[in-house]
């Protein structure tokens, strides 16, 4: 949840009704609830990358309010579960569009990771 009260949703499935066939979510339109007018919205992203819509990541905002890390999950919901591409990214909510870049990281990478949490 963000300071001014909004959700983000990024990423995940959603199935139309029971039974119905799932898709992934393009992560390149943000859902967006807000807490305190109970009314959605949307945020799109600029696109500057392509990303991999995705299930099982993690999500979590920086300590500034501006910034989103995104790490690991899958881009299959069945049972063929495949690694994302790419699998460390960074999403800039400070200003909108909103842009998504990838993290260069080094050191001990740790393997693919999907439905884990992570914490600041």
């Amino acid at each position: 949840m963000l300071p001014n009260g909004k959700i983000l949703y990024i990423g995940g499935v959603s199935q139309t009704q029971p039974g119905a066939e799932d898709e992934l979510i393009d992560m390149n339109v943000i859902p967006v609830f807000d807490t305190i007018s109970s009314t959605w919205s949307y945020k799109n992203t600029s696109q500057s990358i392509l990303v991999q819509p995705r299930i099982a990541h993690t999500a979590t905002l920086m300590p500034d309010n501006n910034e989103i890390i995104i790490i690991g999950g899958n881009s299959n919901y069945q049972l063929h579960l495949t690694t994302v591409s790419p699998t460390f990214l960074s999403l800039n909510i400070a200003k909108e569009p909103y842009e998504y870049s990838e993290l260069n990281t080094s050191g001990d990478k740790p393997p693919p990771l999907a439905v884990h949490t992570a914490n600041l």
